[in-house]
C-alpha cells in the first residue's frame, strides 16, 4: 500500500531560501521524495503540524500551498489504494496536479511581455518603468513566478504591508499597485484571468499623500531667461527646460522627437509620448521666446528639431542624455540661487501651477498640457478657440 506524508527535508545543508518542503512517497519499505519547489528554516516550522508558523517570510502563500497539497494527498490516496498504484504512479498523479497548475499564465512572464511590447511600440519610459515595478515584486516573491490567478488581494497586501514596513513611501507603493492593475487588467482582456479574480478592491492602493512643493516661481523663470555667460551642458539644459515650460509644460521626451515637420506655421503640433493612445493633438503657438531658442538650434541638418538624440531612434542614448541634462539642470539651479531643484517635471509642474493661479479654466489647462482625461466625453466636447488658447498660454509663460 502506498502512503505519502509531507516533511521539511533537513537532511542536506539549506539553501539561501531554506530547507526544501518535500512529500514522501512510500511503498513497500521504498521511499521516493517528490520536491514541491516551496522552502523554510527549521525556526518557521511547525514540526507538528507541518505547515509553516506565522514568522515565515512567505506565511499564508507557503501555508496555502502546503494546505492544498495535503489535500491533493489524501485524494489521491484513495485512488492509490483503490488502483493499488506503484510509488511512481502516485508520484505521477501528484505531479500531474500541480503541473495543471504550473500550466496557468504566470504573472511575471505575462509581465515581461508586456514590458517588450511597450518597448516594440516605442514606450520605452513606459517600458523601463514596468520592468523596475516587476522587479520588485519579484523580489518580495524571492524570484519566483506565480499564476495570474494566485496575485490575489491577500498576496498583495501583505507585499504592501512588507513595504511599508521597509519604509516605501505610499506615493511609491501606489504606483507599483497601478503598474501591477495596469498588468492584470491587460491579462483580464486576453482572457488570462477572469474578472472574478480582480484583486484590487477598494483601499489596496494607498491613498496619494501631499508631495513636497515641485513649482518655480515666475520670477526663477525669469532668472533662468536672464541668465548669461552660459555655454556647454549648462546652456544646453537651460533652453530645454525653457522650451519644456514655454510649451505647456512639455516633457523632455517628446522635446526630443520633435522634427521640424511639427512646426508649421508658428505653431507646434504634436501628441504625447506619455499617454497609450497618444491623447488628443496638442496645438501650440510657438511665441517670440520660443523661437529664439528654436533657431538657436536651426543650424543643424537633422530632421529633428534639437540636437538631443530622439528617443524613438535610440532609446539608451536619449536616457543616457537625459540624465546629463537633469544633472546640469540641479547644477544651474544651484548656481542661481533657486531654492527648489530643478527637474523635467518641475517645468510642467510649475506652468500647471501659475495657471492655476491665474485662474486658467481647468478644461484649457488640459489642452494646452495634453492632460490624459475621459476619452469618451473627450470626443464631444469641443475645443477651446485657437485665439483663446494662445492668450491663456502667453499669460502664463509672460515674464
Amino acid at each position: 500500500m502506498v502512503t505519502a506524508k509531507l516533511v521539511l527535508w533537513t537532511y542536506h545543508n539549506p539553501t539561501k531560501k531554506g530547507y526544501p518542503i518535500k512529500v514522501l512517497v512510500t511503498k513497500n519499505r521504498k521511499t521516493k521524495p517528490y520536491n514541491l519547489k516551496l522552502y523554510s528554516s527549521l525556526e518557521d516550522w511547525n514540526t507538528e503540524a507541518m505547515e509553516p508558523k506565522k514568522s515565515h517570510p512567505r506565511y499564508l502563500f507557503v501555508r496555502k500551498q502546503v494546505r492544498k497539497i495535503k489535500g491533493r494527498i489524501e485524494e489521491l490516496l484513495e485512488d492509490a489504494y483503490d488502483k493499488r498504484w506503484s510509488k511512481e504512479q502516485f508520484i505521477e498523479a501528484l505531479d500531474g496536479a500541480e503541473q495543471s497548475k504550473k500550466s496557468s499564465p504566470k504573472f511575471f512572464e505575462f509581465g515581461d511581455k508586456r514590458v517588450q511590447e511597450l518597448k516594440d511600440s516605442g514606450r520605452n519610459g513606459t517600458a523601463k518603468m514596468y520592468a523596475s515595478c516587476l522587479s520588485i515584486l519579484r523580489a518580495y516573491n524571492l524570484g519566483q513566478d506565480i499564476s495570474i490567478e494566485d496575485v490575489n488581494y491577500t498576496f498583495l497586501n501583505n507585499f504592501k504591508l512588507a513595504e511599508l514596513n521597509k519604509g516605501t513611501s505610499p506615493n511609491s507603493l501606489g504606483t507599483y499597485l497601478k503598474i501591477y492593475r495596469a498588468i492584470f487588467n491587460e491579462a483580464i482582456h486576453r482572457s488570462l484571468v477572469t474578472k472574478e479574480n480582480y484583486p484590487f478592491s477598494r483601499g489596496l492602493i494607498p491613498k496619494k499623500t501631499k508631495t513636497p512643493k515641485r513649482n518655480i516661481s515666475k520670477a526663477d523663470i525669469k532668472k533662468l531667461e536672464d541668465a548669461t555667460n552660459l555655454s556647454g551642458n549648462r546652456l544646453h539644459a537651460r533652453n530645454y527646460y525653457l522650451l519644456m515650460f514655454y510649451f505647456g509644460g512639455m516633457d523632455l521626451i517628446d522635446i526630443s522627437n520633435l522634427t521640424k515637420d511639427h512646426l508649421s506655421k508658428n505653431r507646434i503640433k504634436y501628441f504625447r509620448t506619455k499617454l497609450e493612445n497618444g491623447g488628443n493633438e496638442i496645438d501650440l503657438k510657438v511665441f517670440k521666446k520660443a523661437k529664439k531658442i528654436i533657431d538657436f538650434y536651426s543650424v543643424n541638418n537633422s530632421k529633428y528639431l534639437f540636437p538631443i538624440t530622439s528617443s524613438l531612434e535610440n532609446y539608451d542614448e536619449y536616457y543616457r542624455q537625459y540624465n546629463a541634462i537633469k544633472y546640469h539642470l540641479n547644477k544651474l539651479g544651484q548656481e542661481l540661487g533657486i531654492e527648489l531643484k530643478l527637474t523635467s517635471k518641475t517645468a510642467r509642474h510649475s506652468f500647471s501651477t501659475i495657471g492655476k493661479r491665474l485662474y486658467t479654466d481647468p478644461e484649457m489647462l488640459k489642452e494646452l498640457m495634453g492632460h490624459e482625461g475621459n476619452e469618451v466625453a473627450d470626443v464631444y466636447k469641443d475645443r477651446f478657440p485657437q485665439a483663446d488658447r494662445d492668450k491663456a498660454h502667453w499669460k502664463i509663460i509672460e515674464t
